[in-house]
């Protein structure tokens, strides 16, 4: 196991690793921000930073790249990536994830604005026409209601490949369905992208809560070594401020919906942290 990098300065919040030796872990998802964003900028995702800045200290670089979601599971399945960021607990098995998830997504169903249908219980969707994206699980959403064809008279549309988002919006603007489903803060985000849209979203209700998580390749025999040293580093990162700086950064607190501009990159390539800089 390589040695954990000394902390040179606490107060400082400079983190060097002079005697680790660093490799590179690749890890992919699809692009769903503010959890992944656009790789090599300056805002390339929460969970992105938070793998970044945890494993640095471990001698560990991320090199992290956008693949469509089946595909980049189907990476890690087969260790062409060591990690899968943003994973649920039940929809990548048998990835192997933390004890503790990162986070909790929110699975929110959206319809036009000139509807008043609303998402109560699975059997809310009867007569229905939803759109969901292909790969994703929602939480328990996927598996208790469409897969087991819970609700019979529901009509089920899926999108592939790149911006199933926005396919997912075309579809909706062109009457094809009647409602999708959608992580609350990735809608959120990506409206505010997309202003000047000509259609206009109402939130219509809950289906799930996920938790989520940084999972790594069941095939990879250093899967678990990585996994503590994850967990380890977000420990080191709540700890001296950078995990709450973090999700100021991308709009994660309570009561703040975007990225904060300007923002700098949390951890720089040569190790250091700059977990204390003004926001």
């Amino acid at each position: 196991m390589r040695s954990m990098c000394l902390v040179m300065s606490v107060v400082a919040g400079l983190f060097f690793c002079p005697s680790a030796k660093a490799d590179t872990l690749t890890m992919v998802a699809d692009e769903w921000c503010p959890y992944n964003c656009k790789p090599n900028t300056q805002y390339p995702g929460f969970l992105v930073e938070v793998a970044q800045c945890a494993l640095q200290p471990f001698g560990h670089r991320i090199n992290y790249r956008i693949q469509p979601w089946q595909r980049a599971i189907a990476s890690v399945h087969q260790n062409n990536a060591e990690g899968l960021l943003g994973v649920g607990q039940y929809e990548a098995r048998p990835i192997l994830l933390p004890k503790t998830p990162l986070l909790h997504a929110i699975h929110q169903t959206y319809t036009t604005t000139d509807s008043n249908w609303r998402y109560q219980r699975p059997e809310s969707l009867a007569n229905m026409r939803l759109g969901i994206i292909a790969g994703y699980s929602y939480g328990n959403f996927l598996a208790d209601v469409v897969d087991n064809e819970r609700v019979r008279t529901l009509s089920v549309t899926r999108v592939y490949g790149q911006q199933p988002l926005l396919q997912l919006l075309n579809l909706l603007a062109a009457d094809r369905i009647d409602v999708f489903v959608e992580e609350q803060r990735v809608l959120n985000y990506q409206m505010q992208q997309w202003r000047g849209h000509e259609i206009s979203l109402r939130a219509a209700g809950t289906v799930d809560r996920e938790p989520i998580y940084i999972g790594f390749s069941p095939t990879n025999p250093n899967a678990k070594r990585y996994i503590q040293q994850l967990e380890k580093g977000i420990q080191r990162l709540k700890a001296d401020g950078t995990y709450t700086s973090l999700q100021s950064k991308y709009g994660m607190l309570k009561g703040v919906s975007t990225i904060h501009a300007d923002a700098p990159l949390l951890c720089q390539a040569d190790g250091r942290s700059t977990a204390n800089t003004v926001l």
